[in-house]
């Protein structure tokens, strides 16, 4: 930021990214002797707006993604220097360690024998980031923490709520699901006319990657993020065995679910909606006088938060980033904001003054904005 400001930001955004790309398409050539597949498969990332809609998002997820990439190319390559830097940097830029340790766990099946070495590399490697981590323990708690959240949501007696937790449609995600069943129906395709004893061992684990990510799309919309790149990875498996014109066919449909996600893609609210959404709270944020400077914000949602700092830094908020945070703060505060938002509480603005100390309100919860007016 202190070096180029807002466009300093989303330029490095771009760069990482780009960087990210190079690393997939480093995979993509090395699964295939085709020097082509590679380029098209990068084609077809970049323009799936599913995918390049969240890897141009301002945020720290961009840096983990590239080295989640490079720990991929690393295990392909059998670089085992490289499986342990990726694994020790990823671990230090984000407390997801269960996508490394997926990583390595299938690794184990890339090469033609199975390769324990690599594996306890860059298990030592995971270990070390963890250690080394400046947040160490509280980043491995929220680590095993996360795995909780998405494995037993029922269990969780603070207000934690993603968007990209919210169950999407088949319509509204229907492109991705045609790109995947695609892949599959091609390789099913391809194996059973070479012979299914004549699969190698790194072929099925490489389309075990891509299952596990499209099992991973149904509990979480964000693994969109990993599971486009990784399945369009798995059409390496089998490219080569096509004829020229099932090649031909197997592209032309690519493109077609690729670009589907054009007019697929925010629905059923919509980007226009979004912004407009977006606009409404810093009109509300702009029009508390700068004479305020110093006063808290109540925001409901913790992602509310980011708006209020970037809009307006002058100001405090309860919250922000991750609602995991205020439950670390006080169990308490956050059992609090969930019956708020739920619009459960005898006195909101008793709970607003006095056990939040705020002086204005920032909601998009129906039910506590209700109760408010």
């Amino acid at each position: 930021w202190g070096g180029g400001g807002e466009w300093g930001i989303k330029s490095l955004i771009v760069i990482l990214g780009l960087i990210m790309m190079y690393m997939i398409y480093q995979v993509a050539t090395a699964r295939s002797e085709k020097g082509q597949t590679g380029l098209i498969l990068i084609l077809l990332s970049m323009l799936n707006l599913y995918f390049i809609d969240r890897v141009l998002m301002v945020r720290p997820h961009v840096v983990s993604q590239l080295f989640y990439f490079i720990n991929i190319y690393a295990l392909v390559k059998n670089k085992r220097a490289w499986v342990f830097l990726s694994a020790a940097l990823h671990a230090l830029s984000y407390h997801a360690y269960y996508l490394i340790i997926l990583n390595l766990c299938i690794g184990l099946g890339l090469q033609k024998k199975i390769d324990f070495k690599t594996f306890a590399l860059g298990s030592v490697g995971l270990a070390i980031g963890i250690l080394l981590n400046p947040y160490f323990p509280d980043s491995f708690m929220m680590f095993l923490d996360q795995i909780k959240i998405g494995t037993m949501p029922q269990q969780i007696s603070f207000h934690y709520y993603y968007s990209e937790m919210k169950p999407k449609s088949l319509w509204n995600v229907l492109p991705v699901h045609l790109m995947v069943w695609q892949i599959f129906a091609f390789q099913i395709y391809a194996f059973s006319k070479k012979g299914w004893r004549q699969i190698e061992r790194p072929e099925i684990w490489v389309s075990i990657l891509g299952v596990v990510w499209y099992i991973l799309f149904f509990f979480n919309y964000r693994s969109v993020e990993f599971l486009i790149p990784v399945v369009l990875l798995v059409s390496t498996n089998f490219v080569e065995r096509l004829t020229q014109e099932q090649e031909r066919y197997f592209y032309l449909g690519l493109m077609i679910t690729t670009l589907l996600s054009w007019p697929f893609y925010g629905m059923p609210d919509g980007k226009k909606a979004l912004r407009a959404y977006h606009q409404e709270k810093f009109n509300a944020l702009d029009a508390i006088p700068s004479s305020e400077r110093g006063k808290k914000i109540y925001n409901c949602s913790w992602s509310d938060g980011v708006f209020i700092y970037y809009r307006r830094p002058d100001l405090k908020f309860v919250d922000c980033m991750d609602p995991y945070f205020i439950e670390k703060e006080g169990h308490n505060l956050s059992v609090l904001k969930k019956i708020m938002w739920q619009g459960m509480s005898d006195d909101p603005y008793r709970v607003v003054k006095e056990q939040f100390g705020a002086d204005y309100v920032l909601c998009s919860s129906g039910r506590l904005i209700q109760q408010l007016e």
